[in-house]
């Protein structure tokens, strides 16, 4: 998941990147992604 993380300047800049495609890319902020993250991957590495 980690090789397919951009990070980009502001919302103006990612949303320019993102472009027309809905259904393979989605946009967080920068505080939604560490959320994501946190849910995704703690319950790796308590086993």
């Amino acid at each position: 998941m980690c090789t397919k993380m951009v990070f980009l300047k502001d919302p103006a800049t990612a949303q320019q990147w993102k472009g027309d495609d809905l259904e393979n890319i989605s946009l967080f902020t920068l505080k939604d992604a560490i959320a994501f993250g946190k849910v995704f991957f703690m319950p790796l590495m308590t086993k």
